[in-house]
């Protein structure tokens, strides 16, 4: 059965094959069951009347999928049936109609299975929105630049991408204080409670550890700070000369005003997390 999180817990940061995944998801508290349902087919825009008013993209979310947005993993999802998504072709997870929904389990969600460093399948300006949590880092710098442009290309005007990654600051200041207490608390947040308990296996809270799992663990490929996320964003055409801003933020904080964009923040990251905000054709809010 295919079971999505809907904030009831934390996911390991491992790669795991699916049937590890969905394992790992059962003890939650909320777990409807969804089937798949394709909407579209693989080798063409995207133009679906039922996901055509969802206002945004959520792109590498795993199975911690939200509602509100189209859904985006490279890795595909399997339901009761064997049905099987598709790469490229969108598809509606339903609600199983005979389990009652907790207060946070929408009644449909949307998938696509998809490369996030590729071009997708969508027309030009259409998400008012478009969040990428702890993604960015699990793509060489080149791939990461290409996403960024592709973002740019897919917000209307005026909308906001949400950038968060693991920040290399927050690392490199916690490897020099004495105390270590980043990293204890760090340890601490991954492995806390039965859900979390495996990361045990491959995490330590020393600070050489720490640091080369950042760097290598959970398939990352290029780590950032402030300037090095400025860098990336500028290349792929984020700049004043074309109209944008990119805004350093914080967790479940908006540097404009969209709380409820910056609400999807998932609480694991939040203590090594850098949160940037980019938006073009619009004006920063005024400081008084």
């Amino acid at each position: 059965q295919f079971h999505p999180k809907f904030g009831c817990g934390v996911l390991a940061k491992m790669n795991l094959n699916l049937a590890l995944v969905v394992t790992a998801l059962l003890p939650c508290a909320e777990s409807a069951t969804y089937g798949l349902n394709r909407r579209t087919n693989a080798g063409r825009v995207i133009d679906d009347s039922e996901s055509d008013h969802v206002p945004g993209l959520h792109v590498g979310s795993m199975l911690a999928f939200k509602a509100g947005c189209i859904n985006v993993d490279i890795q595909g999802i399997e339901d009761e049936t064997g049905a099987t998504t598709e790469p490229g072709a969108l598809f509606a997870l339903e609600a199983s109609s005979s389990e009652p929904l907790g207060p946070h389990e929408p009644a449909r969600l949307f998938f696509l299975q998809h490369d996030g460093a590729k071009r997708f399948p969508f027309r030009d300006r259409r998400f008012e929105w478009i969040i990428a949590e702890h993604f960015i880092e699990h793509v060489s710098f080149a791939e990461a630049q290409a996403f960024l442009a592709e973002a740019r290309r897919l917000l209307a005007p005026g909308g906001t991408l949400r950038i968060s990654t693991p920040d290399l600051a927050i690392y490199a200041a916690a490897y020099f204080d004495p105390a270590q207490r980043f990293f204890k608390e760090h340890y601490e947040l991954m492995t806390e409670g039965p859900r979390m308990e495996g990361n045990k296996a491959f995490m330590s809270s020393r600070p050489a550890d720490m640091f080369n799992q950042i760097f290598y663990g959970y398939g990352h490929r290029h780590i950032y700070d402030e300037r090095e996320l400025r860098e990336v964003s500028a290349r792929a055409g984020w700049t004043e000369a074309n109209g944008c801003s990119v805004v350093r933020a914080g967790f479940r904080e908006s540097a404009m005003g969209d709380e409820a964009l910056a609400a999807l923040d998932d609480a694991v990251h939040k203590d090594e997390s850098i949160y940037m905000e980019m938006f073009c054709e619009r004006t920063l809010p005024r400081i008084s």
